[in-house]
């Protein structure tokens, strides 16, 4: 049996499996089907700046996953398990790069392989006392921290393999994780381990930190990941909101952020000569202001960026997917290279109030100029998210649509900077539309 057959059997099974678990369930246990359906389509403009670069996509891809959780049995242990599967449904003849799924190159005409394999399984303990819970878990699991994210915009999840230790008390949350080993958002294996650019072993990758909500609209934030012998990463971070009159507000954010060397590991990187952007004495730091204001509805806000020290454009391990928690992290690309100013407007927005609760749409325009070792460097894109959820018979149906325009340009000036930048902050001229349709069924 192959893995296009071997995909439409568990597909069509699942239903089945659902209807026989559902009636066997225990109390706070959930079982949940997920169909993805996605559509990728991005085209590259290079006409007026060879040297900006970026991938021809069209795929039409489709996803089955069946995630069980139990509830936390006698107050304190709780199990998870979760198995994906996901095939393309059509690839376009003029691509160049296949992003959902793996084992597409030129070689095979980008035909990709099937994906099916384990992508959750967790085990949680908890303590619960006065005010008071601590929890620890270990496992595989898809993570979000401040520090530290496993992507989730392809069709299945990326996770990573490792434990976790958290706890509240009161307005305090402290959280530590430790992992050995990534899997990427294209793979179904159990995580390779860690390794740097060069193929050299990375033992550990660890983030912690901690955040206190003051009563008065603060909250104050502090966190660090670090691989370790190879990159450290910081963060602190301030938010503040003040309530006005009917239900309005406004918003104020403040963000520093450093990047740096952190052993020998990273020196062997700056050897490979493609890995050009790598600066041997990396030193970067990260600056944001945020200004916003709320109303029922909506959220617009203002935010400048800047860099300084070396590029912000560096993975804490070679096969782990850079997410900054910053505004540019709703953009096509990061604006984390040295010296680049970057200026963003940001609207969220509901249509509750006028009667469509079900629609949504996030946008934002960015602007950035003055990145150091170009010259005549701009990059400004406008990118926008359009969701709508559906309800009645269509409950747990929901179709996204993104749309970014993306623009870069830039001469190296040949002495500063030798080489165009890899990875996240990359010049990319891109057009992209993307389609998310998706259904879940809760048992």
């Amino acid at each position: 049996m192959n893995k296009k057959t071997l995909l439409l059997a568990v597909s069509a099974l699942l239903p089945l499996s659902f209807s026989i678990g559902a009636s066997v369930l225990l109390e706070g246990d959930e079982l949940r089907l997920t169909y993805k359906n996605y559509y990728f389509n991005e085209s590259v403009d290079s006409i007026d700046n060879s040297h900006a670069w970026g991938a021809e996509r069209d795929e039409w891809v489709h996803a089955a996953i069946l995630d069980y959780s139990t509830g936390f049995i006698n107050d304190w242990i709780q199990f998870e398990y979760g198995v994906a599967a996901a095939d393309d449904l059509h690839i376009g003849s003029g691509v160049n790069n296949v992003t959902n799924l793996p084992g597409a190159t030129a070689a095979n005409g980008y035909e990709p392989d099937s994906l099916l394999g384990t992508q959750t399984a967790y085990i949680t303990t908890r303590y619960q006392g006065d005010g008071f819970t601590l929890s620890v878990g270990a496992g595989k699991k898809a993570r979000s921290a401040p520090v530290y994210r496993d992507s989730v915009s392809r069709i299945i999840d990326a996770s990573s393999v490792g434990y976790d230790i958290s706890a509240n008390v009161g307005a305090l949350k402290l959280y530590y994780t430790e992992l050995h080993k990534l899997s990427l958002r294209n793979e179904d294996d159990w995580g390779e381990s860690l390794r740097n650019f060069n193929g050299d072993r990375i033992d550990a990758l660890r983030y912690f930190g901690g955040q206190y909500r003051f009563g008065n609209g603060l909250s104050l934030e502090l966190a660090q990941a670090e691989s370790q012998d190879y990159i450290r990463e910081r963060l602190a971070r301030a938010r503040y909101r003040l309530p006005l009159s009917s239900q309005n507000a406004l918003l104020f954010g403040a963000s520093y952020g450093t990047l740096a060397k952190d052993g020998e590991l990273f020196g062997n990187d700056a050897a490979l000569p493609f890995l050009s952007f790598f600066d041997e004495n990396l030193d970067a730091s990260y600056y944001e202001l945020s200004a916003g204001y709320r109303w029922p509805g909506h959220v617009l806000s203002l935010n400048f960026s800047n860099v300084i020290g070396g590029d912000l454009n560096h993975n804490l391990a070679s096969s782990e997917i850079r997410h900054w928690d910053a505004s540019s992290q709703y953009a096509w690309s990061w604006y984390g290279l040295e010296g680049e100013d970057a200026l963003s407007l940001l609207s969220l927005m509901d249509f509750t109030r006028y009667g469509m609760p079900s629609l949504s749409w996030n946008a934002g325009i960015w602007f950035s100029d003055d990145a150091k070792g170009f010259k005549n460097f701009k990059r400004y894109e406008f990118t926008s998210m359009l969701g709508y959820e559906f309800s009645g018979e269509l409950d747990g149906l929901s179709l996204q649509w993104l749309y970014s325009y993306h623009r870069a340009k830039g001469e190296l000036d040949g002495v500063s900077r030798t080489a165009y930048p890899l990875g996240p902050a990359g010049l990319e001229r891109k057009d992209v539309n993307r389609l998310y349709l998706t259904y879940t069924q809760k048992f």
